[in-house]
């Protein structure tokens, strides 16, 4: 809502206000669902929560150019996921085809792309070369829109790790700062913040959920080297009488996950690769592998599910979409449409 209100007012560098064609969040895929869950804010609410976060962009340093393209940028994101396709009549079956045109035009112009076609070709169409020469084919509709989301999330992901340098650099202390004024070691100008997951286990666990666990097995194997195995060995070379402290440690589960060559997560990235990857083929493999592991159960049947003995507790992870989900990369077409832009910042 506040950028809806503000967008006209949005100057920078720009010889004329930043157009964004952005309309009520409601409008837009990527929002409706926290637009659902927000109800209560109001646009007032919105508008100065817009302006405190303008007013700290500038304050740390952030040009005013900046902050136009930061916005430019999510506008287009935004606008990428009102992208829809339907079936081409030309490609037959499920060929996909852009259905809304006009959008892909609105997302070329926020991202100063001079051709929405080659935008559409990236998002339909996958190329590949046979013998030097490029073959051409046309995705399905739910690939297509798999690989719109991938641009968007990667535009995202890339813009969010830009910012967070931009706010590094300007926050770092300047060179008239010696350190005889500052008396402490560099290492004393940095703050650290741990921002843990939470350990996750709901009705449907998917690879969300089992990357997220994997994480927590992390900080909870780093935090009983801190806390219980350097803290005795501590109290060992001081002569104090070992402590009775029994903990649990979770190394096999890690090694679970990230053994190599066989660990889960490279036997799923094997699966990833080939042509003819599956899920039931990823499942099949961690059971010829991993049928003893103490931290491994596999499931009865056909089922694409195994549960995995956390140091919190036992998981059922539901393994269909495991191999889409981990092959989200960007595709190089639409990384070659991009390239042509004229935003500084993309």
């Amino acid at each position: 809502h506040a950028v809806h209100d503000q967008q006209g007012a949005l100057q920078g560098n720009y010889s004329t206000p930043i157009k964004l064609f952005i309309v009520g969040p409601e409008h837009h895929r990527y929002l409706r669902t926290y637009c659902q869950l927000t109800k209560d804010c109001s646009s007032e609410d919105s508008r100065e929560a817009f302006s405190a976060v303008l007013e700290s962009m500038e304050s740390i340093g952030f040009s005013s150019s900046e902050v136009d393209q930061i916005i430019t940028l999510l506008a287009a994101i935004l606008h990428i996921g009102d992208i829809e396709f339907v079936s081409s009549e030309e490609g037959g079956g499920d060929s996909a085809t852009v259905r809304n045109p006009e959008v892909v035009e609105t997302v070329s112009q926020l991202l100063c792309l001079e051709s929405s076609a080659e935008v559409s070709f990236a998002l339909t169409t996958l190329r590949t070369v046979t013998r030097g020469e490029p073959v051409d084919k046309l995705y399905s509709c739910s690939k297509a829109a798999v690989v719109r989301d991938a641009a968007a999330k990667a535009l995202y992901s890339r813009m969010f790790q830009w910012i967070v340098s931009r706010i590094n650099t300007h926050l770092q202390p300047r060179d008239n700062y010696s350190r005889s004024k500052l008396s402490v070691t560099e290492d004393h100008l940095n703050i650290g913040i741990l921002d843990i997951f939470g350990f996750e286990n709901f009705e449907a666990n998917s690879f969300e959920q089992f990357c997220i666990n994997l994480a927590n097995e992390q900080l909870q194997q780093y935090f009983n080297h801190q806390i219980f195995a350097m803290e005795k060995l501590e109290c060992a070379k001081e002569g104090v009488d070992d402590l009775d402290i029994s903990y649990t440690d979770n190394t096999p589960v890690i090694d679970l996950f990230l053994a190599r060559p066989i660990g889960l997560l490279c036997l799923l990235d094997e699966q990833c690769k080939g042509l003819n990857g599956s899920e039931k083929a990823f499942v099949q493999r961690s059971r010829e592998s991993f049928n003893k592991h103490q931290c491994f159960a596999p499931h009865r049947g056909n089922a694409l599910e195994f549960t995995i003995s956390h140091y919190a507790g036992d998981v059922t992870y539901e393994i269909e979409g495991f191999i889409e989900k981990n092959r989200d990369s960007l595709p190089e077409p639409v990384a070659d449409a991009l390239r042509f832009t004229s935003l500084q910042l993309l």
